[in-house]
């Protein structure tokens, strides 16, 4: 029985300890992921601000997570500095994402707010239901980004203090030749991309030709967020999928819709016909 991603190669470019869900749910859908995990998530350059707002946490009246990264950051420095787990008990927990919520859940602490989809827009929409005028919101996150979503919540009179908890670097255990060859053999139909760092450091081991020739041609670009959206079509390229719900499960229904109206199946089934044809 054919599946939705049958003859499909997918690219997934996450951190490696990020690559089990993507690759699992790709290979129950009938395709092929290949990982190049081309970041690592690494400590912040400085836990200062972000030490501060822990001693100072009985002043936030919420905490926000925008990530399954945020959490295990900011908790394990909490646990680094000597604090309990119990001092946020009496906070207000926003989380993005189902698996942001769970991690939050599995270590004790309750979710106050959550958006019905799950992106920084609808969390603000979500927000605005709140009374949170002059309430002080204390947001663990990336060293850099997530501008448009604090602006939005000091738009509508919240105070943000935003910390850094982790961030993302180049792994530089990538094999660029492996990724050069995958995507000019047409094994990779779609590379999917989940920040701007990861697309920056994708398009970093290309050389000039290899972008050109397979980029938005023979391989598809897939995201998950505005953020890297914007960042991506900023760069001249466009962008195939996007999920509606910006969650894993929301990329894998939007690639196999994608796939459906595409014709990608048919075109890979004559190519594999033609090699087969050459090499006889």
């Amino acid at each position: 029985m054919n599946k939705p991603l049958d003859d499909i190669g997918v690219l997934v470019t996450r951190a490696e300890h990020q690559q089990s869900d993507i690759a699992s749910m790709i290979e129950n859908e009938g395709g092929t992921p290949y990982s190049i995990p081309l970041i690592k998530i690494d400590s912040p350059e400085s836990w200062e601000d972000a030490d501060s707002a822990i001693s100072e946490i009985d002043s936030y009246d919420w905490i926000l997570f925008t990530s399954v990264n945020a959490v295990d950051g900011f908790i394990g420095r909490v646990k680094h500095t000597g604090k309990n787990i119990s001092r946020l008990l009496p906070k207000k927990i926003a989380a993005v994402g189902s698996k942001t919520r769970k991690r939050l859940e599995d270590i004790g602490l309750k979710v106050s707010l959550q958006p019905i989809k799950y992106d920084g827009d609808n969390l603000l929409k979500s927000f605005g239901k709140e009374n949170i005028y002059e309430k002080r919101i204390l947001f663990p996150g990336a060293e850099y980004g997530r501008e448009r979503l604090i602006d939005g919540l000091v738009k509508i009179g919240a105070m943000v203090i935003s910390v850094p908890v982790y961030r993302t670097i180049p792994n530089d255990d990538v094999d660029s030749n492996k990724l050069i060859s995958f995507l000019e053999d047409g094994v990779i139909q779609i590379a999917t991309f989940f920040s701007p760092s990861t697309f920056k450091v994708f398009l970093n081991h290309l050389p000039l030709e290899v972008t050109e020739s397979t980029i938005n041609k023979s391989v598809a670009i897939a995201v998950i967020g505005s953020t890297t959206s914007k960042y991506v079509n900023g760069l001249g390229f466009n962008i195939d999928i996007v999920p509606e719900e910006h969650t894993v499960f929301g990329l894998i229904e939007a690639m196999k819709s994608w796939v459906q109206s595409s014709g990608v199946i048919e075109n890979n089934q004559k190519r594999l016909k033609l090699s087969d044809t050459l090499n006889e």
